[in-house]
């Protein structure tokens, strides 16, 4: 965008004075000690009468906790002036998973003046901000929510609410902290695709903030597989037991074990802002196998091999946990599962009935993708033209490695170890998971067990 270009060019080349500091350098993030953060894409809001404002988010070596910074830089009548604006938050933001974005309780707001050529970013002692809205609810979404880009690209209802932010009586606002917000009209954005002005603006709303805002510092990541794990099997959440009980007794049924059946797993969020999951149950006996779906609301899904299939992963598993993983909102891709039930490969245990439950989790997507190219784009497979033959040799492939040997798991792990996923297996009450890894014993290689909960 030239406008921001030529802007950010500007205030990069100049001489800034803080407000607050006699000394002036030439470097403008070594002058106020904080980096660009090169990953989060720049926030663009134009105001009716052609103002733009771009704000960028910045962090600093030392990090504080509740706490974020973001670089203010605003373009009017060609003339560019600049602030840093520091949000102080009571608690962790709340995650809208649907839209990429936050919902935060602003506590205290601190600005920077940064002193361009004489030209302050404030009017006296006042800012106007905007917040860049969506009233589309057809995705299950509250009404007046945060607008990501998905709004922008494919919502008619973006709104925008400008406020007027004043310090508290300080004819010096260089680092103030904020008092009372006022606010403005309901605007629409200027070159953004169709818009209109929305309507009423409920108080519980206002809180949704459109800023960039760093994930360490603004909001829970949860990261461990094993709570991923125990979420889907916990009833009042995931609550997949049902559904891969289901897929046992199919396992179990002398006519049913011939065919293939699977559960989709989805999370949606209610119009308070909780979540719910839903487990979809899929069958089709006329064709013997099934197809899980990719969603952006999904978090993975789970499935039998029928009495004829191997007691492990295939290489389509793999790919399907690629896709599922890459199709799903970031803020569930943590929660993304793939399970498989399937008999006990030791003949004797399987005559008895004896099922296994295994789930494949990512550790790694760089990792899983360049595997599954490597595989697929390697001297064996690459002549071949048609992706379904392709996929079925390279499965055939597998099903040889596997063999008749009763210890698949330890298979598995040596030969796929390296693909970026990690393996866990259940116990029979699904209250538990093991993760499964090798470790050498006396000189052999076995497979270590880690329990979940100890």
């Amino acid at each position: 965008m030239p406008i921001f270009s030529t802007a950010y060019s500007k205030l990069t080349k100049k001489k800034f004075s803080s407000t607050t500091s006699e000394t002036a350098r030439t470097a403008l993030e070594d002058q106020f000690g904080f980096t660009i953060v090169p990953d989060v894409p720049v926030k663009i809001i134009s105001k009716p009468d052609g103002t733009v404002f771009f704000t960028l988010l910045i962090e600093r070596e030392v990090k504080e906790e509740l706490k974020f910074e973001n670089l203010m830089i605003r373009v009017k009548n060609g003339e560019t002036t600049a602030a840093i604006i520091k949000y102080l938050m009571n608690e962790k933001a709340v995650k809208i998973e649907e839209h990429n974005s936050y919902k935060m309780t602003i506590n205290e707001k601190e600005f920077t003046d940064l002193n361009i050529d004489g030209r302050t970013f404030f009017v006296g002692n006042c800012v106007d901000t905007a917040t860049l809205y969506c009233n589309d609810t057809s995705d299950g979404s509250p009404p007046n929510h945060h607008a990501s880009s998905f709004c922008i690209t494919h919502s008619n209802n973006l709104f925008v609410v400008w406020s007027t932010t004043c310090g508290g009586g300080n004819s010096d606002p260089g680092n103030i902290s904020i008092g009372n917000t006022s606010g403005g009209g309901l605007n629409p954005p200027t070159g953004s695709g169709n818009t209109n002005g929305g309507g009423g603006f409920p108080d519980d709303a206002v809180n949704i903030i459109s800023l960039p805002c760093h994930t360490g510092n603004c909001m829970e990541v949860n990261d461990d597989p094993c709570d991923d794990l125990a979420n889907h099997v916990d009833p009042a959440k995931g609550n997949i037991k049902p559904s891969i009980d289901w897929l046992k007794d199919n396992l179990n049924n002398s006519f049913l074990n011939k065919f293939e059946f699977g559960v989709n797993f989805m999370k949606f969020q209610n119009p308070d802002e909780t979540y719910y999951y839903t487990n979809e149950l899929v069958s089709d006996l006329n064709h013997g196998s099934v197809q899980l779906n990719s969603s952006s609301k999904g978090v993975g899904g789970g499935h039998n091999h029928p009495i004829t299939g191997d007691s492990m992963f295939s290489f389509g598993d793999f790919e399907l946990i690629l896709d599922m993983f890459e199709t799903a909102w970031v803020s569930r891709k943590s929660e993304v599962v793939l399970i498989l039930v399937c008999r006990d490969p030791n003949p004797v245990l399987a005559a008895l009935g004896v099922v296994n439950t295994y789930a494949l989790k990512v550790n790694d997507i760089v990792k899983l993708k360049a595997a599954i190219l490597s595989k697929k784009n390697s001297d064996k497979f690459i002549g071949f033209t048609d992706e379904k033959e392709k996929d079925r040799a390279i499965n055939d492939e597998m099903a040889k490695i596997y063999g008749t040997s009763v210890n698949k798991e330890k298979l598995f792990l040596q030969y796929f170890g390296n693909y970026g996923l990690d393996l866990y297996k259940a116990n029979d009450a699904l209250t538990n998971w093991n993760k499964l890894d090798l470790e050498t014993n006396s000189g052999s290689l076995i497979v270590k067990q880690t329990p979940c909960i100890n």
